[in-house]
């Protein structure tokens, strides 16, 4: 199933599926009985618990991440244009209203992951 594929009902249920990847270190880590302190993300610097706000704020993503926002910036979504701090936005990418803005999470999430497994070969 790709982003294009998806319904919009599909859409608002899918970016938060997206994070459940169990290449990330905070799910792999749970089936290998790690404990939750030593999941650290091994893409970045900041020596963080990679869950599923590192994987959206990762220092990896930046440019991603940064294209996004002016995506964003530039729908009319007014739960976007009035989320003002980190937490906000994160509640809003994680729970996407509409299908033009659940598209654009959709497609960041899907980049992200290919920019992760490039990093991972």
């Amino acid at each position: 199933m790709t982003c294009n594929d998806l319904s919009q009902d599909n859409l608002q249920r899918y970016g938060p599926k997206l994070l459940k990847n169990k290449q990330a270190a905070v799910i792999a880590g749970r089936y290998k009985m790690i404990p939750r302190e030593e999941r650290l993300c091994n893409f970045c610097h900041l020596n963080e618990i990679e869950d599923e706000k590192h994987f959206i704020f990762c220092p990896l993503y930046d440019q991603l991440r940064a294209d996004l926002f002016t995506a964003l910036d530039e729908t009319d979504n007014t739960r976007w244009q009035n989320a003002t701090n980190t937490i906000a936005r994160f509640q809003c990418i994680l729970q996407p209203q509409g299908k033009e803005f659940a598209l654009l999470v959709c497609k960041y999430l899907k980049a992200c992951f290919e920019l992760r497994k490039s990093k991972m070969s």
